[in-house]
C-alpha cells in the first residue's frame, strides 16, 4: 500500500512537472510575427529565370553571356538566388539573398560569386512605383584598382515573367554610369 501511494505522488509529480516545463517553454517562446507586405513583394522572384547578362565597363571589351536563375522563398521572409552562368569561357556561380529589415524599414541583402571573395551588403527600398527594389552597397570597382565604390543596383519588374536587373557605379563627379545589365524571362 505504501508503495502504491509513493508510485501514485510519484507520478503525479512527473505529470504536473511535465505540464508546467511545457506551460514555461511556451510562456518563454512568443510566437513569431508574419512576414510583413515587403517580404510579400519580394515573392515575385521565387521561380526559374533564364537570363542574359551584358556587362560594359570602361576601358574593357562588352561581356555576354547567358545563364539560369533559380530563385527560393525561405519561410515568405527572404529569396535566395543561385545563379550560373559561364563567363570569358569559365563557369561562374552568383548567390544572393534579400529580405527586410523591420526593424531599419529597409530591404536588405547580400551578394557573393564564385570570381572574388568580397561578399555586397545592401541596403535600399522600392522606387515610388513600387515595381523596383533599388539597392544601395560599396564594393571594390576594378576600374579603379578594387577602390571601394558607391554601387547602385536595381531590379525592375516589367512584368510577371520579365525583370531587368541593373549595375550602376558612381563616378567622382556624383553621375552614375551602367556597368551591367541583366534581363530575366521566367522559364517556370
Amino acid at each position: 500500500m505504501k508503495a502504491r501511494l509513493t508510485l501514485t505522488a510519484c507520478a503525479v509529480l512527473l505529470a504536473s512537472s511535465v505540464a508546467l516545463a511545457q506551460e514555461a517553454s511556451e510562456a518563454v517562446m512568443p510566437e513569431m510575427p508574419p512576414p510583413a507586405p515587403e517580404n510579400e513583394w519580394l515573392q515575385q522572384f521565387v521561380g526559374e529565370w533564364d537570363v542574359t547578362m551584358h556587362c560594359q565597363m570602361e576601358g574593357m571589351p562588352e561581356m555576354n553571356s547567358v545563364g539560369v536563375q533559380k530563385v527560393r522563398s525561405l519561410g515568405g521572409y527572404w529569396v535566395l538566388s543561385e545563379i550560373q552562368s559561364e563567363i570569358m569561357g569559365s563557369p561562374w556561380t552568383g548567390l544572393q539573398t534579400l529580405g527586410y529589415d523591420q526593424s531599419k524599414g529597409k530591404y536588405i541583402g547580400t551578394w557573393v560569386d564564385s570570381s572574388n571573395g568580397f561578399m555586397w551588403r545592401y541596403e535600399g527600398e522600392l522606387n515610388e512605383a513600387g515595381d523596383a527594389l533599388v539597392l544601395m552597397t560599396e564594393g571594390p570597382y576594378p576600374m579603379k584598382d578594387g577602390e571601394m565604390t558607391p554601387t547602385r543596383e536595381t531590379l525592375r519588374f516589367e512584368s510577371d515573367d520579365r525583370m531587368v536587373y541593373t549595375s550602376e557605379v558612381q563616378g567622382d563627379d556624383g553621375s552614375w554610369t551602367e556597368g551591367m545589365r541583366a534581363v530575366g524571362k521566367r522559364v517556370e
